[in-house]
């Protein structure tokens, strides 16, 4: 008996594990659209006749994505402020571009969360890159090529 209540025990701390992750997702999902939606609105509307995705058509395409991304929800947002911008980014103004695109932020010092995501998968995975003093951009973009290049050799 007490091995079914262990047993039972251990999968609601898997399912609500699950249930916090889906909510962390739905929440980065609906930043990374209203940023579209502030930055690109031609991009987000449907032809006229088309059916607009589907609710599992966007949930497997936002599992995708989240795949794609290393380091979780936040860089994943950052690294598409970055990949939007046509320039460098301060810690600052991703901060900034953060919070107008509807992300959450559950620390006490939201801006200190952006500087240390950014830190740490640059160290870790070498993206986004350092190309000044608190200054970030992409590895494949254009502004890194023109910038970050020159300061790493």
């Amino acid at each position: 008996m007490d091995k079914m209540n262990d047993r039972k025990a251990a999968y609601d701390s898997v399912i609500q594990d699950l249930y916090a992750k889906r909510a962390q997702l739905d929440r980065a999902i609906e930043a990374l659209e209203a940023m579209l939606n502030t930055e690109l609105p031609e991009a987000r509307q449907v032809p006229h006749g088309l059916p607009s995705a589907s609710t599992e058509g966007k949930a497997r395409l936002a599992a995708a994505s989240a795949s794609e991304e290393t380091g979780g929800p936040l860089i994943g947002a950052i690294k598409s402020i970055l990949r939007h911008s046509e320039r460098p980014l301060g810690n600052g103004e991703i901060f900034k571009r953060l919070k107008a695109a509807g992300v959450e932020f559950r620390s006490a010092n939201p801006q200190l969360s952006v500087s240390q995501a950014l830190s740490r998968n640059a160290r870790l995975f070498g993206e986004p890159v350092r190309v000044g003093r608190g200054r970030w951009a992409l590895r494949q973009s254009a502004q890194y090529q023109a910038i970050g290049a020159a300061s790493e050799g």
